[in-house]
């Protein structure tokens, strides 16, 4: 039976829409009225939940953490071998993402280069800078932290295949742990949509050292 400590929390939340007008050029044999309307809206939700600044820095700790690039590219090679030569694709630092699609980058880790991106892009967005045929676009990422007298690490239902059915078991005794997710999903103008969703876990011991990474990889993506 496990055991968690669970003290005050304070949360942080970042939250904001917006609805705008395009107006179309207009020719000779325009009206003034014959303008053509797109509602737009761009949200995002960034939640750290914490009891205290110890806490709080081992969050920042697990937002930092990369696995080893070598790591990363023999990964992207085992699942797909033949789609690019993933030591050439995949940058020398900051390499928290492996992919794109309509021009938003996917990620692999979720680390804080990964969550000020998707961030940044909301803004963008929303100011009109970037991928203007995004209609409407959404980023959550909600991270928080546990102390376990006994944990034990269970592998989400939607960890992406191919994987061995046989996955490992991990125990740990005295530790921290810090749970994250992300959601991404946007739309465009000419119907195209995207939604990405990723998980991750890190586990520290009572000291903050950091014992294991869990769920970094190339999680599927829903596109149309």
């Amino acid at each position: 039976m496990f055991k968690s400590i669970k003290p005050l929390l304070f949360i942080f939340i970042i939250t904001f829409g917006i609805t705008i007008l395009l107006v179309g050029c207009q020719t000779p044999t325009e009206s003034v009225e014959e303008v053509e309307e797109i509602e737009r809206s761009y949200t995002k939700t960034i939640e750290r939940t914490y009891a205290n600044e110890f806490e709080r820095a081992l969050i920042d700790s697990a937002e930092a953490a990369y696995p080893t690039r070598d790591s990363v590219i023999a990964d992207l090679y085992a699942m797909y071998a033949g789609l690019r030569e993933w030591d050439e694709v995949i940058p020398e630092v900051n390499y928290w993402y492996w992919f794109s699609n309509d021009g938003v980058l996917i990620p692999y880790s979720l680390t804080i280069e990964a969550i000020s991106y998707y961030s940044n892009l909301i803004d963008s967005l929303e100011t009109g800078q970037a991928h203007q045929s995004i209609q409407k676009a959404e980023f959550e990422f909600d991270a928080s932290i546990t102390f376990f007298e006994n944990y034990e690490f269970k592998w989400p239902d939607d960890w992406p295949p191919p994987r061995d059915n046989d996955l490992p078991t991990y125990l740990f005794e005295m530790v921290f742990v810090v749970q994250s997710s992300m959601k991404w999903h946007h739309q465009c103008i000419h119907e195209c949509l995207m939604i990405i969703n990723h998980k991750r876990t890190v586990v520290f011991d009572k000291q903050g050292n950091i014992i294991q990474i869990f769920l970094d990889g190339p999680w599927p993506v829903s596109t149309s």
